[in-house]
């Protein structure tokens, strides 16, 4: 139950799950720039306001980023977060589940898939660097053989980068990993389709 206010009264607002809808509304001298907002009441109905960011009593924390306009992620999908990082969007489906694509984001670098709400909440907000075509293509179409640089994803999923070494062209999985011969790579864990060549965004 809410207290009983009176008039004069001078009291805490805390408003919890606020979401921007408007960036740009009419500024106004006596209180400065505004945000219109959108709060969730009973019912999931939803108040709308404006809320005067430029008063020194008001103090704004972001929660969660909003996604861009090409989330959710896609299988095959590269997003890059705030620090530069990379993201793949891997089917976290089993191999031969015929259902709708289970799609989650795993680090270039390696490590288990996570949930993309989870991700973005956390190193949001996301640029999306390339989105895989929906055609399915011959894996005769694919610039084999691997180069370095390359990032290449198996059947499972999992992300292989082409390093170059004393031995020539290798693949890895993990940042640190041993690598492994491409012929291996792909006579062990093929077909293997190539997901970027070098990272010419970065």
């Amino acid at each position: 139950m809410p207290p009983e206010l009176k008039v004069g009264d001078i009291v805490d607002i805390t408003i919890t799950g606020a979401r921007v809808t408007d960036l740009d509304p009419p500024y106004n001298k006596k209180h400065g720039r505004a945000v219109q907002v959108a709060i969730s009441g009973k019912n999931r109905e939803e108040a709308k306001g404006a809320v005067w960011t430029e008063l020194d009593a008001i103090t704004i924390q972001i929660v969660e980023t909003a996604p861009p306009a090409e989330w959710p992620p896609q299988v095959g999908d590269l997003w890059r977060d705030r620090d530069g990082d990379l993201w793949f969007g891997v089917d976290v489906r089993d191999y031969d589940d015929p259902s709708t694509p289970v799609v989650e984001l795993v680090h270039a670098h390696g490590g288990p898939s996570r949930n993309p709400a989870e991700v973005n909440r956390e190193f949001g907000p996301f640029t999306l660097v390339r989105r895989e075509q929906t055609e399915n293509h011959d894996p005769a179409e694919v610039a084999w053989p691997p180069q370095p640089g390359d990032l290449w994803r198996d059947r499972d999923g999992d992300v292989w980068t082409a390093v170059d070494t004393t031995n020539g062209v290798r693949l890895r999985m993990y940042e640190g990993s041993s690598p492994n011969t491409v012929r291996f790579v792909r006579d062990s864990y093929g077909p293997l389709e190539l997901v970027r060549r070098e990272y010419e965004d970065q």
